[in-house]
């Protein structure tokens, strides 16, 4: 299997999260979503693969995906309370697909915030505009060894 299947993968999970109301709203590396004017997108990218270890011509491989969640502010007193419920949902989301919807050698090993949330301001530091935070999404994927020394 590859990074960009396992993404893909993530990405039809999340489009079903209530508070997507379009597909268009979760993207790969697109952060021209935000000037749409949803309340909610989320922009996954690549991110770390890692070796997690080799047995019997089996390979262990980590693979992160890293997944920008964005709520559109609305004022000091709401805005992050309803991106604290967004998140969870987002979180409920993933924790529901432990093998992201593709095969047994798939399994998602943990999801967890790289950062607390933060605000999003444009280049002249108006603003915020959005509260954002990364959320990272581990994925361990078994894979037996067929080809070269193998074969």
């Amino acid at each position: 299997m590859s990074y960009v299947t396992l993404q893909a993968a993530t990405q039809v999970i999340l489009q079903n999260v209530t508070g997507f109301l379009d597909s268009t709203n979760v993207t790969l590396g697109d952060y021209g979503v935000l000037d749409q004017g949803e309340d909610h997108c989320a922009v996954l990218h690549a991110s770390l693969v890692m070796d997690a270890g080799t047995a019997a011509r089996q390979t262990d491989r980590e693979y992160h995906i890293l997944v920008d969640l964005f709520r559109r502010w609305l004022n000091d007193s709401d805005t992050l309370q309803l991106f604290a419920v967004f998140r969870d949902a987002v979180l409920a989301q993933l924790d529901a697909y432990p093998t992201l919807n593709l095969s047994g050698t798939v399994r998602v090993m943990g999801v967890g915030a790289d950062n607390e949330p933060l605000h999003v301001d444009d280049s002249n530091g108006q603003g915020p505009f959005f509260v954002m935070q990364r959320i990272r999404v581990r994925v361990r994927e078994n894979v037996m060894q067929t080809g070269g020394e193998y074969a």
